[in-house]
């Protein structure tokens, strides 16, 4: 599980990659009934005090984050 929405109900994450594009996925299916959908072919891992994050990007453009973590 990557995070919670509004009301408690848990966002699934999936994240795939087949040598040219990682595929990043939120679902969303319990409280909105949808997903969305992030496509890059880079990521960038940086930090903040503790804090770890990756951010998925396309050709040098920021695309999202995908995941963050505390060290």
């Amino acid at each position: 599980m990557r995070n919670y929405d509004y009301s408690d109900n848990p966002v699934i994450a999936w994240l795939s990659f087949d040598g040219k594009t990682i595929k990043f996925i939120e679902d969303y299916a319990h409280s909105a009934g949808y997903q969305e959908e992030f496509n890059g072919n880079n990521y960038v891992k940086g930090t903040t005090g503790k804090q770890i994050f990756y951010d998925l990007y396309q050709d040098n453009r920021f695309i999202r984050e995908m995941f963050s973590y505390v060290n």
